[in-house]
């Protein structure tokens, strides 16, 4: 049986895993892969966060956490109570919190300069929940510079001007030209997308 480690900062939420139930009705599921990540992170780091819990003890977040400090055999665990009202507040943010972890996206390149970092600290890079085929890949990737980008767009009634944007620049276009192709439910190319943000821009600059 592995001891708990806690954050000495949770100390006063810790409570006994025996008086927790999981969510019978919980949302995401673990599959082995997902469970050995989370035993693998306990055992490395410890609980950095309470999970979350209701009145009567059921997990309504950290399902995944308290299964893998379960398996560590640990006896407590840091929780705090859910102060929603009614099972609708209790069932919505269980979806929120799963949710909203899936809606940020990897910047690869920056993940790949973290590995290379941490395998010169000789850190064991198994316990990051990344496969090996994965991690090498990361690592082999190369990451070349974009060129600065040159776009061309028409404003309806406008004449055709282009667009050189610097590489300084992109990484804030690129984000734009994403919402654009969410916004409109189309897979538009960077010119197509583009077009959509000079006609909105125009707009805007007509009517101040």
């Amino acid at each position: 049986m592995a001891r708990e480690r806690i954050n000495p900062a949770l100390k006063k939420m810790e409570r006994p895993l025996a008086g927790l139930r999981q969510d019978p009705e919980n949302v995401r599921l673990h599959d082995e892969r997902s469970l050995s990540a989370l035993v693998e992170s306990l055992r490395r780091f410890g609980q950095q966060k309470p999970v979350g819990v209701d009145g009567d003890g059921v997990v309504v977040a950290g399902n995944g956490l308290v299964e893998a400090a379960r398996a560590l055999g640990w006896k407590r665990i840091a929780a705090v109570r859910f102060d929603g009202e009614g099972d609708a507040q209790r069932l919505a943010f269980a979806l929120a919190d799963n949710r909203t972890a899936e809606l940020s996206e990897w910047d690869y390149k920056r993940v790949s300069a973290a590995m290379a970092e941490l395998v010169q600290a000789e850190f064991d890079l198994t316990v990051l929940g990344w496969s090996s085929a994965d991690v090498e890949n990361l690592l082999k990737a190369t990451w070349p510079e974009p060129e600065p980008a040159t776009e061309t767009a028409a404003a309806a009634g406008d004449e055709v001007k282009t667009l050189t944007i610097p590489h300084s620049r992109w990484r804030r276009v690129a984000k734009a030209l994403a919402l654009v192709r969410r916004k409109t439910g189309k897979q538009l190319s960077d010119e197509g997308a583009l077009a959509y943000v000079v006609v909105a821009w125009g707009a805007k600059a007509r009517r101040s």
